[in-house]
């Protein structure tokens, strides 16, 4: 028996018409709206929507790449959730031309 995800935005993030991980030789990056991040110690996840609201990226990132990672991303809107290290995060993407929004951790629902 295999694992199950209880999220469907795992199940959605695999079928993914783009996904870094897998091709990482191909320098298409879609236009995205908006990306929103969930961060954890040592791992962010992140997805991103185009125009229309569909899924387009989809990405397991380690801290250490989160620079290169939106630097090859156009600027956009990024979602963080409230935490620790979302002001610094912030302030950095801010740097690089995407437009942060921090939610309140009491507004964010998990995708289920």
């Amino acid at each position: 028996m295999g694992w199950t995800s209880f999220y469907p935005c795992a199940v959605v993030c695999e079928t993914a018409p783009f996904q870094l991980e897998k091709h990482p030789k191909d320098n298409h990056i879609p236009h995205l709206a908006s990306i929103g991040v969930d961060f954890a110690k040592d791992v962010f996840h992140f997805v991103g929507f185009s125009v229309d609201g569909q899924i387009a990226l989809c990405r397991k990132i380690k801290r250490l790449t989160l620079v290169e990672t939106f630097k090859k991303l156009p600027t956009c809107i990024v979602g963080t959730e409230a935490c620790l290290s979302a002001h610094f995060v912030s302030r950095f993407l801010r740097h690089l031309g995407h437009e942060p929004r921090i939610i309140p951790a009491i507004s964010v629902k998990a995708f289920l």
